[in-house]
Order: C-alpha cells, then structure tokens, then sequence
C-alpha cells in the first residue's frame, strides 16, 4: 500500500534516516499519479473573507 510505505519513509526521514533513491523514485511516482490539480496554488484559499459562509453538511 502507498500510504504505508510513504508513512514508513516519513517516520525513518523524522528519525534522521535518508531515504533511498529508489524511495526517492517512489515518491516522485506517487507526486505525478496523484497531481490532480497542480496548477492549484493553496494560498489563494487563504485569501477568502468567508469560505463555509452558508454551507451546511449533508
């Protein structure tokens, strides 16, 4: 499973452990596969006055 082996990097990468190239690789794979909307810039979010004003969840 992806998550596990990437949650297994991060862990060894927060313990001071560098990652292999072939997880380097690996990660590179999973950033191009899941890239569904990369021309998104996150901080444009951060600009709105009220995001949730009105919305209700189902």
């Amino acid at each position: 499973n992806a998550f596990m082996r990437l949650a297994d990097m991060a862990e060894r990468k927060a313990a001071g452990q560098e990652p292999s190239h072939e997880e380097w690789g690996f990660l590179g794979q999973c950033e191009e596969r899941d890239d569904l909307f990369g021309d998104i810039e996150p901080a444009w979010f951060g600009r709105l006055e009220s995001p949730l004003r009105g919305f209700v969840p189902p």
